[in-house]
């Protein structure tokens, strides 16, 4: 049988870029950065362990590039969110723990340098 527990998230969004450099038209605010990407955590139950995953959904304008963690499991897993796209990240599996506390910190992927994008069929 599988269990799902909804737990609160701790979400960090850092940008990337300086307050002055923009990301598609939009300058980056260091101090207020946008509430574009959303988090939650997600436990299964399997047997006597737990398999713990965060959900990132992004509604922002560029890729963001997400560390995830936990109290449970501190090493991130590194993962790009794509604008307009959810990503499902597996942080422990086999755990002992019921419950965890997420973290999520993301930046903003630098906007490519147009001499260095390829032109089609290159």
């Amino acid at each position: 049988m599988t269990s799902r527990v909804w737990l609160p998230a701790t979400l960090l969004l850092t940008p990337l870029a300086s307050a002055g450099n923009s990301a598609r038209g939009a300058t980056v605010d260091p101090v207020n950065p946008p509430a574009c990407i959303q988090s939650w955590p997600e436990v299964q139950q399997h047997s006597k362990a737990y398999d713990h995953f965060v959900h990132l959904t992004s509604r922002c304008a560029t890729p963001a590039r997400c560390e995830v963690s936990s109290d449970s499991n501190p090493a991130p897993v590194r993962v790009v969110v794509e604008p307009n796209h959810e990503r499902r990240v597996l942080i422990a599996r086999g755990s002992p723990a019921a419950t965890f506390v997420p973290r999520v910190a993301c930046r903003f992927r630098p906007a490519a340098h147009p001499e260095r994008r390829k032109a089609p069929g290159q």
